[in-house]
């Protein structure tokens, strides 16, 4: 934590933030702002005292693994059947007391909807694609997708390769774009998007509101 809070502190460029409140006084001081997440709690064990630590120092979303298992949950390259744990769900309702939204991407299909059912509340997947489109264990299901909406949640587009085709050749940009108005949109934007063939068009034409993620060497680079 002190080695973070020393990082944060010489980039006074970047504003750590909790809340939209937050967020918004940030930006409109003019600076990049950011809501501190964790990928996997692999480092707390079992002892859920942890996610208190998580929540103390800022973070506001949490993923409980990363694609393999903890004593938490099970991940997408894991059984799919496998689900939560006993320990996962009681994670589950303390992140929700502490104001930290679960994070979904990397779990597998029953330790998905074990989630959602325990959360009680929004949940986030911040990098997951549709697997109508490409169907790998990252990727979610339109069931999924929709169960995510009907919670209030949101799904961030991935851009990563694998998930966005399965043969290399259909690895591009273009491909890229029919996963907007496949998560985002109904029949007639993934239609109009299909016609132009053009991230460009999609975002232009107010089909898609990108979700993007940034690399922090990028960021620096900006200030």
């Amino acid at each position: 934590c002190e080695a973070a809070r020393a990082e944060f502190a010489e980039s006074p460029w970047l504003a750590v933030v909790r809340t939209a409140g937050e967020a918004r006084a940030a930006r409109t001081a003019g600076k990049l702002y950011a809501f501190l997440a964790v990928e996997g709690m692999d480092a707390i064990g079992t002892d859920l005292e942890g996610i208190d630590c998580y929540a103390d120092f800022g973070v506001r979303l949490g993923m409980l693994t990363w694609n393999g298992e903890n004593a938490l949950a099970a991940g997408a390259g894991c059984d799919p059947e496998q689900g939560l744990t006993g320990l996962g769900r009681r994670a589950v309702r303390r992140m929700r007391e502490r104001g930290m939204i679960l994070d979904v991407s990397h779990l597998n299909r029953r330790g998905f909807w074990d989630a959602l059912e325990v959360s009680e509340g929004a949940v986030l997947a911040s990098h997951s694609n549709c697997a109508a489109l490409c169907d790998v264990p990252r990727n979610l299901t339109d069931e999924q997708l929709r169960a995510i909406r009907d919670c209030g949640g949101v799904v961030g587009v991935n851009s990563f390769h694998g998930f966005v085709h399965r043969e290399a050749r259909q690895q591009t940009v273009e491909t890229l774009a029919l996963q907007f108005p496949a998560l985002y949109g109904g029949p007639n934007a993934r239609k109009a998007v299909r016609q132009e063939k053009s991230l460009n068009y999609a975002v232009k034409s107010g089909i898609i509101i990108p979700y993007v993620q940034i690399a922090a060497k990028e960021l620096k680079a900006w200030k």
